[in-house]
């Protein structure tokens, strides 16, 4: 493909560094002007989706226009004649903490404030975005972070930072993407204290997008207590001094935070 097409770059890791890792990489490379990320159970549904989402993008100058999508909740047999339902999963917690009064254009309509508005998914895929906007999150990162072995849900940990780094979002009905749902995918397969392990990892990156924003503090907040309410927490501190020294540091620089109750 890279012989017919001088476009394609191939990177290839020396050893599986993780997804977060591979994405960055990835994203720093690249010269066009958006990023489409596409996970490998996703596809586009059709050539123009492109053409239709860049468009919205340039002419509204928005930093990330998110689009709908379709999934098979089925498995990858025959996806197409599996049951399909819509990506709108607007319920998560971490939608609202998402929106910022500072990001600029949002989608409102009759009835809807900004404090009322939900992100339609918090998953990476299904969204145009900047490029330049996507290398200064994760310069922000710094490789020290980036480079950690992250693979579940680090999606969401970018879509986080991201949208504490853009300064403009709108959201188009089109239907751009169809997702497969794949039940051995890494998602779906919980392991309790390697997901802890994340979470601390997750923690510490987000600390650095915070911006005094009581909304991004309550997100903290929730992930320290979702932390000390899982059995598996105490297994996971305890795989490493520098592990248990980095939740410990990422703890009080929470708890020195304005606002922050003594609860």
């Amino acid at each position: 493909m890279q012989k017919e097409d001088p476009r394609i770059k191939i990177i290839a890791n020396q050893k599986n560094m993780g997804t977060l890792y591979s994405r960055s990489v990835g994203a720093l490379s690249a010269k066009g002007k958006y990023i489409f990320p596409l996970d490998s159970d996703d596809m586009f549904l059709d050539e123009d989706v492109f053409q239709t989402i860049t468009s919205i993008a340039e002419k509204g100058y928005f930093d990330i226009v998110e689009f709908k999508g379709i999934a098979s909740r089925k498995g990858n047999k025959d996806i197409f004649k599996n049951k399909i339902s819509d990506t709108n999963w607007s319920r998560h917690p971490y939608n609202l903490v998402l929106y910022q009064p500072a990001l600029g254009n949002y989608p409102l309509w009759p009835g809807k404030t900004i404090h009322s508005l939900h992100l339609e998914t918090v998953y990476l895929w299904a969204k145009c975005i900047r490029t330049d906007i996507y290398q200064k999150t994760i310069n922000k990162f710094g490789k020290e972070k980036y480079s950690r072995h992250l693979t579940r849900y680090e999606d969401i940990l970018m879509t986080y930072a991201l949208f504490q780094t853009a300064r403009s979002y709108k959201f188009v009905g089109k239907y751009g993407i169809f997702y497969i749902y794949r039940p051995e995918s890494v998602t779906k397969n919980k392991i309790k204290v390697e997901t802890d392990i994340y979470n601390i990892y997750y923690l510490d990156i987000m600390i650095d997008f915070v911006q005094d924003r009581v909304e991004n503090k309550k997100l903290l907040v929730h992930l320290i207590l979702h932390l000390f309410n899982r059995k598996s927490f105490k297994k996971a501190l305890n795989t490493s001094l520098d592990l248990y020294n980095l939740f410990i540091s990422s703890l009080d620089k929470v708890l020195k935070m304005s606002k922050i109750s003594e609860k």
